[in-house]
């Protein structure tokens, strides 16, 4: 993998974690099937989560008090693959919003997200329609995924504490869709770039 990190003035903890992420995403994209390839992929997450092979440094688990925190682990040039460290104080969540058509996963480190999957129903005149799924909890050593086409959902930390997710995507995600309810049972849609935190 091509790293965007100096891994060498890093603890080992974070070049432990890089390596076995490089290894299980590369099985996971060596499956006969996508679907085959994020499980085999989130087991090995659960496993680790709870063997205690997940940890970060400092900087990866500080949150911030105006909005959740996003910062880049590492991205690999050639699959396209990326992990954040994704950071998010009580009460911190998402509006709407959708993953530019990429799948993803993601695992819970610390706190306990909650996630509310929409289904797009139709869209007209530039009004998006959506049904709301049944609200998911997601505790510590625990992952959920999305995929494409059903990629709508709310995130937020439900926990008293500071939660932490690790969220690997098909790709870097630097725009997604966001949806603003307008009072009347619809949405608008609205482009948000995303950045990371530092």
């Amino acid at each position: 993998m091509n790293t965007v990190l100096n891994i060498a003035g890093f603890d080992a903890s974070v070049a432990n974690l890089e390596s076995n992420l490089e290894a299980w995403i590369s099985r996971a994209l060596a499956a006969p099937d996508l679907m085959t390839g994020l499980s085999l992929l989130r087991q090995h997450l659960e496993q680790a989560i709870f063997e205690g092979r997940i940890s970060l440094p400092d900087r990866f688990r500080a949150f911030r008090a105006d909005h959740y925190a996003r910062r880049l682990i590492f991205a690999d040039a050639q699959s396209g693959v990326s992990v954040l460290a994704m950071v998010w104080a009580p009460g911190q969540g998402t509006p709407l919003h959708d993953h530019s058509g990429l799948w993803g996963v993601e695992a819970v480190l610390a706190g306990e997200i909650e996630t509310v999957p929409f289904e797009l129903t139709r869209e007209h005149n530039g009004q998006y329609f959506f049904e709301s799924g049944e609200v998911e909890r997601v505790t510590v050593g625990s992952t959920n995924y999305l995929m494409p086409p059903f990629e709508y959902h709310v995130t937020r930390n439900v926990s008293s504490q500071v939660a932490i997710t690790l969220n690997i995507y098909a790709e870097e995600m630097s725009a997604c869709n966001i949806f603003l309810p307008n009072g009347s049972g619809s949405y608008t849609r609205e482009r948000r770039l995303l950045s990371y935190s530092d």
